[in-house]
C-alpha cells in the first residue's frame, strides 16, 4: 500500500490498522493508493473485512454457503475448503467464451464470486452475513482539455512521475529496468533519469540483438546513452520443448 501525502511512502500494516481504528476505512477512497488486498478482523465489532485496491489488481474470490465465509487468490482454494461441490454458472460459462474473461462478480461458479474492484467485503462473525461496499469506481469521462494533445501529453507524464515515485519511495537498494526499444520503456527510463534514480543494470530479450533498428538493438543504444550495464536474454522456438515443462511449472 502506498501514499502521496505527505510524502510518497509506503503504508505499514501497523499504520492502516491505526487508521482503521479512527475511521474505519475512509483512507481507502481518499489516500491509499498501489496493488494491495487488506484483511481486518475487527473484534469489537465482530466483523471481518476484505478490502480490494482500486484497479483489483489482485484477485480475490470468495464463497458464501452455510454460514461460511471462505475467500482467498485461487478458486480452487475455496473449492477445497467447501464440504459441497460447487455448481457451473452458465451465465459466468457463456460470459467466459464470449468475451474471454468474466465479466463483474461472476465466475465459472454459481455460488463462487471475484471481490471487484474499489471493493470492501464485510462479513458479520456473529449474524454469518455478509455485505458489500463500491468505495471506488472508474470513470471514463474524460476533461475536455484533455482533447488538447499538449494538455494530454502533460497530464500522462505527470501521472507517470508520480506512479514512479510512488513505487520507489521506500528507496529499493537495487532494481532492473526491463528496456525494449518502444516507447514505454524509453518514457520509464527518461523518468527515473529526471529522478536521479538508476536501475542496477537493463534487461531486454529476443532472438538477436544485432539487427540494426530492432527493439533489442535500440534498447543496447539506450542502455548505452544512460550508461546502464546492457544483459540480453537470447530464446528461440528450439529451446521450447525443452523448457516448457518448468516453464509451466514456475508460472502455475
Amino acid at each position: 500500500v502506498f501514499a502521496q501525502h505527505p510524502r510518497s511512502h509506503r503504508v505499514s500494516a501497523d499504520q492502516i490498522l491505526s487508521d482503521y481504528r479512527t475511521g474505519k476505512f475512509s483512507r481507502l477512497r481518499d489516500v491509499y493508493d498501489g496493488s494491495f488486498v487488506i484483511v481486518v478482523v475487527d473484534g469489537g465489532r465482530q466483523q471481518l473485512h476484505v478490502a480490494s485496491d482500486r484497479l483489483g489488481t489482485q484477485p480475490i474470490y470468495y464463497r458464501h454457503a452455510k454460514g461460511s465465509l471462505v475467500f482467498g487468490p485461487e478458486v480452487k482454494a475455496l473449492l477445497t475448503a467447501a464440504d459441497e461441490d460447487a455448481r457451473l454458472s452458465e451465465a459466468g460459462l457463456v460470459n467466459l467464451l464470449i468475451t474471454g474473461y468474466n465479466l463483474g462478480d461472476r465466475t465459472l461458479f454459481e455460488d463462487v464470486y471475484a471481490l471487484e474492484p474499489g471493493s470492501v467485503l464485510t462479513y458479520d462473525l456473529d449474524r454469518r452475513t455478509k455485505s458489500l461496499e463500491r468505495y471506488w469506481k472508474i470513470v471514463y469521462d474524460p476533461a475536455p482539455a484533455l482533447a488538447r494533445r499538449r494538455v494530454a501529453a502533460e497530464a500522462l507524464y505527470e501521472s507517470t512521475r508520480r506512479a514512479h515515485e510512488l513505487h520507489l519511495a521506500d528507496q529499493p537498494r537495487e532494481f532492473d529496468l526491463l528496456l525494449s526499444g518502444g516507447l514505454d520503456s524509453r518514457g520509464i527510463l527518461g523518468i527515473l533519469d529526471e529522478l536521479g534514480v538508476k536501475p542496477n543494470r537493463a534487461l531486454c530479450w529476443g532472438m538477436r540483438d544485432d539487427i540494426p533498428g530492432s527493439d533489442a538493438w535500440i534498447a543496447q543504444r539506450l542502455a548505452d546513452e544512460f550508461q546502464l550495464p546492457f544483459f540480453f536474454l537470447p530464446y528461440d522456438t528450439d529451446q521450447l520443448a525443452e523448457i516448457a515443462p518448468e516453464w509451466a511449472y514456475v508460472s502455475e
